[in-house]
């Protein structure tokens, strides 16, 4: 080790915790114990952490800190939105593990304007044990440094090994077609979502089934939003436009839903009966919509704590890193209600 290393390090950004361990040749939590004056540690390898941390000029900051007050353990949360209810859901299940294992928490978001992920991603790993959340794929390794897991709560892409979450899409929206085949709907079109970039993996999976169905309406097709309410309004419109017999919707999530719904009510359009509307997430504010919204429940609180329990269960070694032995796959129901 030299100081050498040591003034490279510093000159290349600022200096974290995972530059210290890298150098001293020790884990990040050892590096925790080690500048806390904590027990479990050699004296050998206390001097070694120490002696890394002065050569970099590394000061531990106030989350650091803080970290020892409690189980030593800080988790990263990174969700798309604050406004959506899906993944405030999310959120509040999260914060309330977390804190029923005693650990701290960091959340961020990247939100809809494009915010750079993954520089969100690398401004959170320096304070953090784990990093769970919309993260984009692959991320891991433009993070060599990082030790902990990156947990993905929606993998899309089946050749990715990043670990996390595989829902099982094709069996969830079989369960829409199964839905409007069984109500007798014969005209059936798609409003998608657009806020994450190009068309849904939804779309062409949905599409296939329907038309295996017999019920897919070609002259409406798939139409893409904002996810939004006021573009899945506008989406509405559209597809009438195109197709006015169509007599029922699948629309992205649940959130962009509430916009179908209020648009057809504003075109006297009755809901069921003309136009029936499915949505996908199983938001708690869809129970209370007008009428109350037909969805395929992803159970967001439920997603949520079980992300937390992968967190705990890779950093206690009980389950890969990568690969599919860290990927679980999510089947979901659907929740009928009055719209659809």
């Amino acid at each position: 080790m030299s100081t050498a290393e040591g003034g490279t390090a510093a000159a290349e950004g600022r200096v974290t915790i995972h530059d210290v361990a890298r150098l001293a040749g020790v884990s990040r939590q050892t590096v925790t114990r080690a500048m806390n004056d904590m027990t479990g540690i050699s004296a050998e390898t206390r001097t070694r952490v120490l002696r890394a941390a002065s050569l970099l000029g590394y000061r531990p900051n106030r989350a650091a800190r803080a970290m020892v007050q409690g189980s030593g353990t800080t988790l990263g949360l990174v969700i798309r939105s604050l406004w959506n209810p899906f993944f405030a859901e999310i959120a509040e299940s999260v914060i309330d593990a977390v804190h029923g294992r005693q650990w701290n928490l960091q959340l961020s978001y990247v939100g809809s304007g494009g915010r750079d992920a993954p520089a969100v991603v690398r401004d959170m790993a320096p304070e953090v044990d784990a990093v769970i959340g919309y993260l984009p794929p692959g991320i891991g390794g433009a993070l060599p440094s990082f030790t902990g897991p990156l947990i993905q709560l929606d993998i899309s892409d089946p050749t990715s090994t990043d670990a996390g979450f595989r829902f099982a899409v094709e069996h969830d929206l079989e369960l829409v077609v199964r839905r409007f085949v069984e109500t007798g709907r014969r005209r059936v079109a798609m409003i998608d979502g657009t806020t994450t970039g190009g068309p849904s993996v939804r779309a062409p999976i949905f599409t296939d089934l329907a038309r295996a169905g017999g019920i897919w309406d070609e002259r409406g097709g798939v139409v893409s939003a904002d996810e939004s309410p006021a573009g899945a309004a506008t989406a509405v419109n559209e597809l009438l436009a195109r197709s006015p017999g169509i007599d029922a919707l699948f629309v992205f999530n649940d959130v962009m839903a509430l916009g179908v719904l209020h648009e057809l009510h504003r075109r006297s359009i009755a809901i069921p009966e003309d136009v029936a509307v499915i949505a996908m997430d199983g938001i708690q504010l869809g129970a209370y919509s007008s009428p109350p919204l037909t969805t395929v429940d992803l159970d967001p609180r439920g997603l949520g704590r079980a992300a937390v329990d992968a967190a705990a269960d890779i950093l206690a070694g009980q389950a890969p890193r990568t690969g599919r032995g860290a990927q679980w796959e999510r089947h979901h129901r659907l929740l009928t209600r009055e719209s659809g």
